[in-house]
């Protein structure tokens, strides 16, 4: 894994300098070794670019992607994952927004609660579930992000 992210990063233009220590990690990361890692395909790029910037903020590869700046309004998707907001037009109080796995369990989307009237915008990617819960946890809906990378879907719980 190493070696690819390594390799994506020279194929971007970006100069790398590994800090292996072994005799055995240094040739894998050597410039010779690097060289024979394939030209990504675009859909690759955009793989390796989605996991690296999920590893630098600290999130699951599989998982919604946070904004680096939660109280942003994200109308524009990066090209490598779709822009969702999620609007709470329910009066009778907040709801919990979680996201399914893929082993079918459901984490949270967001800390916080979504107040009436509020708006939670996050990155994600097509295929995605996410499920949304009344603040007493009487109702429930699913909603399944359909839009495409680099667009962005909007979702209006009017009612659960």
């Amino acid at each position: 894994v190493a070696r690819v992210v390594l390799a994506w990063l020279v194929q971007q233009g970006v100069s790398v300098i590994p800090r292996a220590s072994s005799l055995i990690h240094q040739d894998d990361d050597s410039p010779r070794s690097l060289n024979q890692v394939p030209v990504l395909s675009e859909q690759q790029n955009k793989d390796v670019e989605t996991a690296v910037r999920a590893l630098l903020q600290g999130q699951d590869i599989d998982g919604p992607l946070q904004p680096e700046d939660d109280s942003a309004q994200q109308h524009d998707a990066p090209p490598d994952s779709v822009a969702a907001s999620f609007l709470n037009s329910l009066s009778d109080g907040p709801i919990r927004v979680f996201w399914r796995n893929h082993e079918g369990e459901e984490e949270p989307a967001h800390d916080d609660p979504i107040d009436s009237g509020d708006t939670l915008s996050l990155n994600t990617h097509p295929g995605h579930v996410f499920v949304a819960y009344s603040h007493d946890g009487s109702k429930r809906k699913e909603f399944v992000v359909e839009a495409d990378y680099g667009e962005h879907q909007h979702f209006d719980f009017d009612e659960l």
